[in-house]
């Protein structure tokens, strides 16, 4: 009985405390949901303002992310460009052409090739390809009768170029191939003693800072935009600031010529061409 009596007791004093402070625990709850309310929309502001500050720059990572993705991937050269493997028959003379084209503008690569018709192929191991650079590889055959034309690039090597290399490729490039064309002329063919004769004249002005044991200029001959006839010429010790007189000849008739184009063919990268 007398526990059941105390029960009673603290039953009806807490009866009565709650009525006592039923508006105060009201008035707690109340402000409870309040501060939970503010709590919630200070964190909500704050993320949206985190956003709205961070989103450029996290747009900006994504786009350089997007763009430098096919660089990351690319970690190695492209394949070369090979143009298509040509002949152009003067007299004579079967010249086999192949035009190829380095796409890579910080890969410069060198290899050897084979070329010929038919069976009849030889082996170089001096080919290369600048950075960028388009250009043709060719022949001189006396060949008779149809052949298939043969060109293959083998021992490929590329090498990148670096701030060791140059700082600045272009300029590096342009420093070194600056050689000068002058009085570029085309005679058209003369009937010789040891034949008929077509001539291509001109000079080359040394306008670099370097002086070279043989560098290789291409010469190439055309009649609107048709290549009619190519060779090279290779000069001996060309000094800086030297200017030479070139002459070569096509022991044919060429018939028209509409321009004379001479591009030097040099590996600026391969310290053996440059004089000490």
């Amino acid at each position: 009985m007398i526990d059941e009596q105390n029960t009673n007791e603290r039953q009806i004093k807490a009866a009565i405390w709650y009525v006592k402070h039923k508006e105060l625990l009201r008035k707690l709850g109340l402000g409870a949901l309040l501060a939970l309310d503010v709590i919630f929309m200070v964190y909500v502001l704050y993320a949206v303002g985190r956003d709205f500050v961070s989103s450029p720059r996290r747009r900006a990572q994504e786009a350089a992310l997007i763009q430098s993705g096919p660089q990351a991937v690319r970690a190695q050269p492209l394949d070369l460009q090979l143009g298509g493997v040509d002949l152009l028959r003067v007299g004579e003379v079967t010249d086999i052409i192949a035009s190829v084209r380095n796409p890579n503008e910080n890969w410069y690569a060198r290899f050897d090739y084979v070329i010929g018709i038919g069976d009849n192929t030889e082996k170089h191991a001096d080919g290369f390809l600048l950075p960028g650079q388009e250009r043709p590889f060719f022949r001189s055959v006396r060949a008779s009768g149809a052949g298939t034309p043969v060109f293959n690039i083998e021992n490929l090597v590329w090498k990148k170029v670096s701030a060791h290399d140059t700082a600045d490729y272009s300029a590096f490039r342009d420093e070194h191939l600056n050689f000068e064309i002058k009085n570029a002329q085309f005679l058209p063919a003369l009937v010789e003693d040891k034949g008929t004769a077509s001539r291509a004249k001109f000079a080359i002005v040394n306008k670099t800072a370097y002086s070279y044991f043989a560098p290789t200029f291409i010469v190439s001959l055309y009649r609107g935009g048709t290549l009619v006839g190519i060779q090279s010429t290779v000069i001996d010790q060309f000094k800086t600031g030297e200017t030479r007189e070139v002459e070569l000849s096509w022991f044919d008739r060429i018939g028209a010529v509409s321009n004379t184009e001479v591009v030097p063919a040099i590996d600026i990268f391969n310290q053996e061409v440059y004089m000490k």
